[in-house]
């Protein structure tokens, strides 16, 4: 069973790539010739130069012309590969005088009318049997050595039939290719609408519940500052709610990007880049340098999400661990590389204590690692620097 599988296989195609496929195309095509080649040959009167013998040989010649060029132009959109059908008609014509014994020139001409029904409309391929069954015809009128006429035109109409039918499988089995590669794509349009709707969703709730209580803690703290500012001896509290009011306003900008990030965020990383120093520099009065390649950097959408939320990590860090420190944030495309740097200097504001557990760099390492990238993170000089590189481009792209 397994064999009859794999010949199975091998005659349909399936498992094999197109290059083999126009091969063994061709492998059987050539060889069916050199079978009538010899059945003519060892048949009498054989091949020669001279009466039926001569006639042989030029239908053989021509029939090899007409059928070896279809097969090699039957794929392009050409008029020469319509010619080479009724020249290969003509040729099996030809070899009808000589071959009454092994009915070749009838076996051609069927081949040759089982190709065009099968890769042809109906109307032309049913044309050209017309044409075949009438130089059939003439063969048998002049040469009067062909079997009785009712024989050949069955065989040419069973050889336009047969071609009909495969022509209508290779089409029902194309369809049938094309709708399950729609209905996959439907599904996972399905899935990203599904994923997107909750994306959606999760973004809302973090706007409503979230983004609104920072909101109204910001408030609260501004309102208590201004009060501590009447009462004596209250610097150090005061001094505690303007750091508590700090960290409110940083968490609601987090979380406005948050929900950007979910909402879909288009822009593309030189853009967010621009806007992340921006914002930096605006809130803390800080020297902060962007270096940005010269041309437009092309990169797949999961790279660029991921480079976008490590700089936003790495700047959170920066304003958390590093008050005040000086930044410098660089992008470069080398080598089908990209790489992302960011350092900062020594901090001019002590550190005060913060939240988190120190995991935002490990997921991004994890995010990174999945990329095929990498990610260092380490001391350098009096500051740190978050250094990572990806590919541009994996290998399917």
């Amino acid at each position: 069973m397994e064999a009859i599988r794999a010949v199975q296989a091998v005659v349909s195609g399936e498992g094999r790539s197109e290059k083999l496929a126009v091969t063994v195309r061709w492998v059987v095509r050539v060889g069916l010739l050199l079978v009538l080649a010899y059945t003519v040959a060892v048949t009498p009167p054989g091949l020669g130069t001279h009466g039926l013998a001569g006639l042989n040989l030029l239908g053989l010649l021509v029939g090899a012309v007409g059928w070896l060029g279809w097969g090699a132009l039957r794929d392009r959109e050409s008029p020469l590969r319509l010619i080479a059908l009724p020249i290969g008609v003509a040729g099996g014509a030809l070899l009808v005088p000589g071959t009454a014994g092994s009915d070749v020139g009838v076996i051609l001409v069927c081949l040759v009318v089982l190709a065009a029904a099968s890769a042809l409309e109906p109307g032309p391929a049913g044309v050209l049997a017309v044409v075949a069954i009438v130089a059939l015809a003439l063969a048998e009128r002049f040469w009067d050595n062909l079997l009785p006429g009712g024989f050949a035109v069955l065989a040419v109409a069973v050889s336009y039939l047969g071609g009909i039918v495969r022509r209508q499988r290779k089409l029902h089995l194309a369809q049938t290719e094309l709708l399950l590669v729609e209905t996959q794509v439907a599904k996972e349009e399905q899935a990203r609408a599904a994923a997107l709707d909750e994306r959606a969703r999760i973004a809302r709730e973090i706007h409503d519940v979230l983004a609104h209580s920072l909101g109204g803690l910001l408030v609260q703290l501004e309102a208590a500052d201004a009060l501590l500012e009447t009462v004596p001896g209250a610097e150090k509290a005061r001094s505690c709610v303007v750091r508590a009011r700090s960290l409110a306003g940083e968490g609601l900008t987090e979380t406005r990007r948050a929900v950007s990030a979910l909402r879909g965020d288009k822009r593309s990383l030189p853009e967010f880049l621009t806007t992340l120093v921006a914002d930096y520099q605006a809130d803390l009065d800080v020297p902060v340098t962007l270096d940005l390649p010269a041309e437009q950097v092309e990169l797949r959408p999961e790279v660029t999400l991921a480079l976008q939320r490590l700089s936003q990590e790495a700047m959170t860090n920066v304003r958390r661990h590093a008050p005040g420190a000086p930044v410098a944030v660089s992008l470069s495309v080398d080598g089908g590389w990209v790489e992302l740097v960011v350092h900062n200097g020594e901090p001019t504001v002590v550190e005060h204590a913060t939240t988190g557990g120190g995991y935002g760099l490990i997921g991004m390492r994890e995010r990174i690692e999945q990329l095929s990238g990498t990610l260092d993170a380490a001391p350098e000089g009096r500051g740190w620097t978050v250094r990572t590189r990806v590919p541009q481009r994996t290998e399917g792209d």
